[in-house]
């Protein structure tokens, strides 16, 4: 089943990379191929894209809309030398390496939660891990994400394992490609592991000099002024988005921005204060479940979350199935682990029939993952308060002895 997986990511790689512009690749070869020529890609409205695309020597697929890309500076430094490429080879190879990346993002994983190569919950794993469905469409949209994986699994796994300083260098990269990863910078700081806070705060620093001294001040000050520039209140309302703000603007349609950014700040400020009081600052190690929550609360969090940004739950799934002393009974960590891979595939596989899901099970439907990561949240909630209560009780006991 691993192999038959594999093979039909390649052949639906060498059909996509054929087929014509893949929906999120060209921004990225856009804004690659206009770096090279010193032009400002965040600039590319409707009055001058053609010009530009004509400067940087680049064929747009539609020339009357500009490709957005909403990417700090640094990400397009990473495919100025995919842009030297034709744009077929270029969208090829740009598939091989997702591929890649997803890969050793997956074995990666085995092998912090000790999971024998070959074995049967090694290659259930696998399964699992191809079939994702945040991970199909990564992979059709020829995303960032599953770079932005790699860099979030190898600071996770390094977090467990203490090595505090490339852990944080390996989330600051992922703060580097997409804004959100920040985040877990912030808890690593809670946490008290300032090596890794710091690590991660000094490598979002140099990739922000790497882009203005080799892209020039014109981008970053472009981007730092108004990353989104004003394309915001247009998003949090598409069903793609699993955030909070997206739920909000889905079962609020007529509400208007105002009323979905109050729901969204009631509910991220009560995660973040249930996460602050879960996990108290310092203390015990911490473990890839944990983390993954952690991720779980940050994707919630974040105003844009979409559906494809779901890869990152990829660490706590790993964690609710196979972590050790977990590969026994069905008991709620698997199910949950089962749901949390099913929930978003489900997703993907109806939305090509999103035209007939309108209404209110259009936004049951739609709303799956953003549903599927509250219960994630409340379940590792009540997990840990039940853990430190049990704690406390055994000191309580002790002391009585």
């Amino acid at each position: 089943m691993v192999i038959a997986l594999v093979a039909g990511h390649l052949a639906a790689g060498a059909l996509l990379s054929l087929r014509g512009p893949l929906i999120d690749f060209y921004p990225y070869y856009a804004a690659g191929a206009l770096a090279r020529h010193g032009l400002d890609f965040y600039e590319a409205d409707l009055g001058q894209w053609p010009a530009l695309a004509e400067q940087a020597g680049i064929r747009p697929p539609r020339p009357d809309e500009p490709p957005r890309f909403l990417y700090p500076p640094f990400a397009a430094v990473l495919f100025m030398p995919l842009s030297l490429l034709p744009e077929v080879p270029a969208r090829a190879v740009w598939y091989g390496a997702n591929l890649g990346l997803l890969g050793w993002s997956l074995l990666r994983l085995a092998a912090a939660l000790e999971l024998r190569p070959r074995s049967r919950p090694w290659l259930w794993w696998l399964v699992l891990g191809l079939s994702f469905g945040p991970v199909a469409l990564t992979l059709f949209l020829a995303q960032i994400n599953l770079l932005v994986l790699v860099l979030c699994v190898e600071g996770f796994v390094r977090l467990v394992q203490r090595r505090d300083a490339s852990a944080g260098a390996a989330l600051g990269l992922a703060a580097g490609l997409k804004l959100f990863p920040v985040l877990l910078l912030a808890y690593c700081a809670w946490r008290r592991r300032w090596r890794a806070a710091g690590a991660g705060a000094l490598t979002v620093l140099l990739t922000i000099i790497a882009g203005w001294l080799l892209l020039g001040a014109g981008p970053s000050a472009t981007f730092l002024a108004d990353a989104f520039g004003g394309h915001r209140e247009k998003l949090p309302g598409l069903p793609l988005n699993q955030s909070l703000l997206g739920l909000a603007a889905l079962f609020m349609p007529a509400a208007g921005e105002p009323a979905w950014e109050v729901g969204w700040l009631i509910g991220a400020s009560l995660i973040g204060l249930t996460g602050l009081w879960l996990a108290p600052p310092g203390g015990r190690p911490v473990s890839l479940r944990e983390l993954g929550l952690v991720t779980t609360g940050v994707l919630l969090v974040t105003p844009i979350s979409w559906v494809h940004y779901e890869v990152l739950l990829l660490p706590l799934i790993a964690a609710l199935l196979f972590e050790p002393g977990r590969l026994r009974g069905p008991g709620p960590a698997r199910w949950l682990g089962l749901l949390a891979w099913g929930a978003p595939t489900l997703y993907v596989v109806l939305w090509p029939f999103r035209g007939q899901l309108a209404g209110p099970p259009g936004a049951a439907v739609f709303s799956l993952g953003a549903w599927t990561m509250l219960l994630l949240w409340a379940h590792g909630a009540w997990t840990a308060r039940s853990a430190a209560g049990r704690v406390k009780a055994l000191a309580a006991g002790a002391e009585t002895r």
